[in-house]
C-alpha cells in the first residue's frame, strides 16, 4: 500500500482546521493517520472492500462531539461516506462498536437514522442568510423528494429552476 504523505498531511489539516472551528479538539497527527490508514490496508473501514477516498469521523464534526482526533477517524470511500453521511445515534457506543453497526447497516442496505443538530442548522441558516420561510422550503422539498441533506435540497432546486429557465419558463421570484 503507497501512501502519499502530502496529500494526507492536506487532508488531515483541513480536517483539524474544521475541528478547530467548531471548537472540538484537534490531535489526529500524519504518523496516527498513517498508522490508521494501514490498520485498515487503505480500503474504506465500512465497506472494507473499496480503497479509501476520505477521512471520517465516525463521530460528526456536526454533532459538537469527538473532533479530529485517532479514535474517531477512519478511512471511507466516497460512497460509504456519503451514505453513512451525518449518522450519530448512540453515545455510549465506544469507537469499535460504532464502526460495526455502521458496517451492518450499510452491508445490509438499512437506513441510518440522522440526528439533528439545531445549532449547527441555525449557524448555517445565518451564514446563508436564511429566514424561516426558506428554511420550511427546503424541508419540504427534503420530504416531497427524499432528499437526505439541506445542501443537496438547495441543490436540487437549483437545478430545477436552471431547467424551466432553458426551457423559457419564468420561475417565480421568491419575495424578500
Amino acid at each position: 500500500m503507497e501512501i502519499d504523505l502530502t496529500k494526507e498531511l492536506m487532508r488531515i489539516q483541513t480536517h483539524l482546521a474544521r475541528a478547530q472551528d467548531a471548537g472540538l479538539p484537534a490531535t489526529l497527527t500524519l504518523e496516527e493517520w498513517v498508522a490508521i490508514l494501514k490498520q485498515f490496508q487503505g480500503m474504506c473501514a465500512y465497506c472494507e472492500t473499496i480503497p479509501f477516498d476520505a477521512l471520517d469521523h465516525l463521530i460528526p464534526l456536526d454533532a459538537g462531539e469527538g473532533g479530529t482526533i485517532a479514535l474517531n477517524c477512519v478511512p471511507a470511500c466516497k460512497r460509504c461516506n456519503s451514505r453513512k453521511c451525518g449518522y450519530y445515534e448512540d453515545r455510549s457506543m465506544s469507537p469499535a462498536e460504532r464502526l460495526e453497526k455502521v458496517r451492518y447497516a450499510l452491508q445490509y442496505d438499512l437506513s441510518l437514522p440522522r440526528e439533528a443538530y439545531p445549532e449547527t442548522k441555525q449557524r448555517k441558516a445565518k451564514l446563508m442568510r436564511l429566514t424561516e420561510q426558506d428554511i420550511q422550503a427546503i424541508l419540504k422539498i427534503r420530504q416531497a423528494y427524499g432528499i437526505a441533506s439541506d445542501n443537496q435540497a438547495i441543490i436540487y432546486a437549483i437545478h430545477v429552476t436552471a431547467r424551466q429557465l432553458e426551457q423559457g419558463l419564468k420561475p417565480q421570484t421568491p419575495n424578500r
